[in-house]
């Protein structure tokens, strides 16, 4: 406004555009438009027309919250900047206490990455119990699982020895006098029976 020379459009927000430009400055350690070795003429419709740099393109750490500050600040509209010097420190005190700001448009994640910045201790505790409380379900279903095929093989080695058991007893039963009728049974005819029984 003070570079177009219309007196009457100078109000508050004039006044934070200024602080923009010292923010702006105090940041990315240069001024929003480069204008020096330009004519008058040229530098008033370079700052009028042309968008200010970004901060975070001349020093990467400037990136987020205190870039979007800046540059709201440093709006060419009147009406799209902080309405206030009181505005934009409010928003910088925002920031500083990691709360969201009013310049950025509000997100779940955005605000949800806020939260836990400022409650660091608690998020980072809940986090630890929650890999924690992982591990440990994991853990035991690693250790279930090795029981249960533990049941399993044990449950398998005892039908065997059942059926071992069972079938000894069968060969050694047909040693039985009363199924004999009598005559005298060989180990050998003994065996020979098991034999062709033990595949089953």
């Amino acid at each position: 406004e003070q570079a177009r020379g219309d007196t009457n459009e100078i109000d508050l927000r004039t006044d934070v555009y200024a602080l923009g430009v010292i923010l702006y400055e105090m940041l990315a350690d240069q001024p929003p438009y480069e204008t020096r070795g330009l004519m008058l003429h040229e530098a008033v419709r370079v700052i009028c027309e042309e968008p200010p740099r970004r901060p975070a393109t001349i020093r990467r750490i400037v990136q987020g919250d205190l870039e979007t500050i800046a540059l709201k600040a440093l709006e060419k509209e009147p009406a799209r900047r902080y309405q206030s010097a009181l505005a934009l420190a409010e928003d910088v005190e925002r920031y500083l206490t990691n709360q969201p700001i009013v310049a950025r448009p509000p997100s779940v994640t955005y605000q949800l990455r806020k939260l836990i910045l400022r409650h660091k201790t608690f998020f980072g505790s809940a986090a630890v119990v929650f890999v924690l409380l992982v591990a440990f379900g994991i853990t035991m279903s690693v250790m279930f699982e090795e029981q249960r095929r533990e049941r399993r093989r044990a449950d398998a080695e005892r039908q065997k020895a059942e059926q071992v058991n069972s079938f000894l007893q069968q060969m050694l039963g047909s040693v039985d006098p009363k199924r004999a009728l009598g005559r005298e049974i060989t180990v050998r005819e003994v065996l020979d029976e098991a034999a062709r029984d033990v595949e089953t």
